[in-house]
């Protein structure tokens, strides 16, 4: 005794089926005598999703999952933010209290050249000013023997800062025109050489920075008695 599924039909996604059980039934199939199942009043109904119906149900769960946790991160940002205290602005003149801040101009009435963060004072005190910057600028081997790089090239260009002008104001105050001529050359030689050992700081190479900063050295202790 053969059995076989009886197959009523499909309509969409639903499959109504029958399941054969029992007594057999003949058939005529081309002529031919065969066998099939009879098929019995028990319905079986089976449900197929097909390939695109899943995918926009797992779509569908993981941007409910996604929401959710975006939901719950600004929710706490939310209520961190509101826990922040805010300070109250600062006065309106004078800046913040213990500093030196101002939001206002200063110093109007007074020229432009006179405004200058580096002050103009007497040659006398620009000389002084340059032997300590020489005496800051030699104790920079201590920090090229132990590799301090940055604290080297901050050193340099901290003390640049006044360096300079004092030299410059020093070279004008002479009389001789020969005699500012050859100072601003060695001026020019200082200059050159601070610029070379910041860049052999920024290259870590302690070989040509120890080089430099003799020259700097030298360059420097030679024309502090021409300035003075």
């Amino acid at each position: 005794m053969a059995q076989t599924v009886c197959m009523a039909g499909i309509s969409g996604a639903k499959l109504e089926g029958l399941v054969a059980q029992g007594a057999t039934n003949s058939r005529v199939l081309n002529g031919n005598s065969s066998t099939c199942g009879v098929c019995v009043p028990r319905r079986v109904n089976v449900v197929a999703l097909s390939s695109q119906d899943e995918v926009q149900s797992r779509r569908s769960l993981l941007g409910l999952i996604a929401t959710s946790v975006a939901a719950g991160v600004f929710v706490n940002d939310a209520n961190a933010v509101s826990e922040i205290k805010l300070q109250p602005p600062p006065p309106p003149s004078g800046g913040l209290p213990g500093t030196k801040n101002a939001d206002q101009a200063r110093d109007t009435d007074l020229p432009l050249s006179d405004r200058f963060y580096i002050q103009k004072v007497s040659d006398a005190q620009a000389l002084e000013r340059l032997k300590v910057a020489a005496k800051a600028v030699a104790s920079t081997k201590a920090d090229i023997d132990r590799k301090a790089w940055p604290y080297v090239m901050n050193g340099l260009r901290g003390e640049a800062t006044t360096l300079f002008p004092d030299i410059e104001q020093l070279i004008a105050s002479k009389k001789s025109k020969d005699e500012r001529k050859a100072l601003r050359a060695l001026k020019s030689n200082i200059k050159e050489s601070i610029d070379g050992l910041d860049f052999a700081c920024k290259k870590k190479d302690i070989e040509k920075a120890l080089a430099y900063y003799d020259k700097v050295v030298s360059s420097i202790n030679d024309i502090i008695p021409k300035l003075g």
